[in-house]
């Protein structure tokens, strides 16, 4: 995929937890869901630098 900034893995995991969230019926939590993961890609992306 190359190298994805930060903003760009926080717009994944937002539309990934909008998918999750359409399929629980809870979109709420589907978007705690994808903020969650893209903040955790960020701080991990940090940590490795």
């Amino acid at each position: 995929m190359g190298n994805l900034g930060s903003n760009d893995k926080i717009a994944i995991g937002l539309v990934l937890g909008l998918l999750f969230g359409t399929l629980l019926d809870n979109l709420a939590l589907g978007l705690v869901i994808g903020v969650v993961f893209g903040s955790l890609a960020k701080e991990k992306n940090k940590n490795d630098k």
